[in-house]
């Protein structure tokens, strides 16, 4: 099958496609066959690139169209033929001429979709439905990169087991300590939190865990959360949140662990 050049947006999307033999000046034809540097010194400067036809931005989401490799500029961008009677020409993923990636490829590899979960958990061990309910969502939002959704739904998760964690200890002889009579509602994180601080002495019999890192990694995934639902900030950058899955399943089990210790002693 005769080769097919294109102009290709940095999506990946296909502007425009040509024939070789219509890449018509000398300059083209040396583009396309890769043979760029025999038009160097020596030669006659005067031959220009044509470039291959099409718009300059994509109209499916638009970026800028490119029609040669950006990093060396030596060579038209061959497409792929192909597969079969049934797919078109395609995007190459790499230069033929350099070896670099494409554009599209950086792309390609932010939208492709985790496999890991955000909080690794054996969810049948838990019991009940909200628990494992919860955390699937948590894991479906990380792994679609939806990762402001992922922290949001981390602070609830958080919050709900502070609340389980106080309750359980404390039961309702103390329902202040997590409820709000006046307002109908659990505390705000915040105060959860402060009060869950404040009963160290018998809290932390439940998990060797509670201390200062512990109080620490829950401040701050309430923050990200509380940012995430609340204010106007830049995107999370994909590695941002990768770093934090490990903590936040070792938080999530150290609570979990703590629930089920103050459910067992009382």
């Amino acid at each position: 099958m005769e080769s097919r050049f294109g102009r290709i947006c940095t999506n990946g999307h296909i502007i425009s496609v040509v024939k070789e033999e219509n890449l018509v000046t000398e300059r083209g034809a040396a583009l396309a066959r890769g043979l760029s540097e025999s038009f160097n010194t020596g030669m006659n400067m005067d031959y220009k690139n044509p470039g291959i036809e099409g718009d300059s931005h994509c109209q499916k989401c638009g970026s800028k169209t490119i029609d040669q490799c950006p990093s060396c500029e030596s060579t038209y961008i061959r497409l792929e033929p192909p597969k079969d009677e049934f797919e078109g020409f395609q995007p190459p993923d790499y230069c033929r001429g350099c070896g670099e990636a494409y554009p599209w490829i950086a792309t390609i590899k932010e939208k492709k979709a985790r496999e890991e979960p955000f909080v690794e958990m054996d969810l049948e061990s838990i019991g009940g439905q909200f628990y494992p309910n919860l955390i699937r969502q948590i894991n479906s939002c990380y792994q679609i990169k939806a990762n402001e959704a992922t922290r949001v739904l981390y602070r609830k998760l958080l919050e709900s087991l502070l609340v389980d964690i106080l309750r359980g200890h404390y039961g309702m002889g103390k329902v202040e300590l997590f409820y709000d009579k006046h307002e109908g509602r659990t505390h705000p994180f915040s105060t959860l939190l402060s009060n869950f601080k404040s009963g160290e002495d018998d809290i932390g019999t439940y998990s060797e865990a509670v201390g200062d890192d512990l109080y620490q990694s829950i401040e701050k995934f309430k923050h990200h959360g509380d940012a995430s639902a609340h204010t106007i900030e830049p995107d999370i950058s994909n590695e941002s949140i990768e770093e934090q899955s490990e903590k936040a399943t070792k938080v999530a089990k150290i609570l979990f662990e703590m629930r089920e210790n103050v459910h067992v002693a009382n």
